[in-house]
């Protein structure tokens, strides 16, 4: 006989489902905000050098 331990788990995989759906999509808003602040930062950096 094989000892082991088992655990069922119950999930709503809809309401899951949606929450993970928001994530992402803020997720992916959160990325392309920052990959704003870096393109700026890096053309006030490359101005700031030009006037240099």
């Amino acid at each position: 006989m094989t000892k082991g331990l088992s655990i069922n788990v119950t999930a709503d995989t809809n309401n899951l489902s949606a929450k993970l759906r928001v994530i992402a999509k803020h997720a992916i808003a959160l990325a392309d905000e920052l990959e704003a602040i870096d393109h700026e930062s890096r053309e006030e950096s490359d101005e700031s050098e030009s006037i240099l």
